[in-house]
Parts: structure tokens; sequence; C-alpha cells
């Protein structure tokens, strides 16, 4: 996925773009959010987000996180929540905008471990992240996804 140039990690232009595509899909969510479920901002983050996704690692890369076994529910949930924001009844685009963050919690719910890392390494909030026990249960709970694998484990 990226390029090695003098040890370092660069991102190729598609790259970027999907990165870039991924954080406009944010601000629109977050200003959906300001606005009261403002439906023309909820389709364009869904529009840039699945975008962002493709450009990022591909079409058939995309296709194959969507579609692996440990994430079909949450593809589903996902797109049947922007069927009914795109279907544009008031009631419809609250519960499809329900339904978009449950989706996307379960499909990136294997990363939230990994995310939670590296937030305990910033600056500001890095210090809390690592004092706080409730966190650390939250996150925990939230990042395992009961499979037998991981009660084995335990």
């Amino acid at each position: 996925y990226f390029l090695k140039k003098n040890n370092k990690m660069m991102m190729d232009d598609n790259k970027k773009i999907g990165l870039g595509l991924i954080l406009l899909a944010i601000l629109f969510f977050a200003l959906s959010l300001l606005f009261m479920l403002d439906r023309a901002f909820l389709v364009m983050a869904n529009m840039a987000f699945i975008a962002g996704f493709v450009m990022l690692i591909g079409v058939w890369g995309t296709l194959q996180f969507f579609m692996r076994r440990t994430k079909i529910k949450g593809s589903i949930i996902y797109f049947i929540g922007f069927v009914m924001i795109i279907m544009g009844f008031p009631f419809f685009t609250l519960a499809g905008f329900i339904l978009q963050i449950y989706g996307v919690f379960l499909l990136f719910r294997s990363f939230i471990k990994t995310i939670f890392a590296y937030m305990q390494t910033m600056p500001v909030i890095g210090g809390f992240l690592r004092k706080s026990t409730a966190i650390h249960k939250l996150v925990d709970m939230a990042g395992s996804d009961g499979s037998q694998k991981e009660k084995a484990e335990v």
C-alpha cells in the first residue's frame, strides 16, 4: 500500500486523495449532526467515505473488506442505513444514521484497540487515557468481537 523511499513510508497520490476524502466524510458527518441530521450532509459524507475507502485500498480491497465473513453483518447494517437516508423520510434519516453508526462500529471494532493505543501516545489526552481503568475496560469490551477464539483465551 505504501511506497518506501529512503526508509520512509510514502503514500502515492491515490492514497492521499482517499485519506482526504475520508477526512471530508468525517467533517460532513459532524456538520450533519450540527445541522440536526441534515440529509444532504449525510449523503455527501457517505459518498466521500465510500470513495475515500476505494481510493485508499482500491476497489478489490474495498470489496474484500466489506464482504469478509466477520464484517458482513456490519456491511449490511451500514448499507441499509445508507439506503434509509437516501429515501429521505424524516424518521428514516434518524434510523438510517443510527444504523450507520452501528454498522461502522461493527466494521471497525477490530481496530478500536489499535486506535486507542495510538491515542495514548498523544500529548494532551494520552496521560488521561493511560490512567483511566474504566476507559481501558470499555475499550476491551468494545474491541472484542465475541468470537470463540477470544472466549477461549480468557
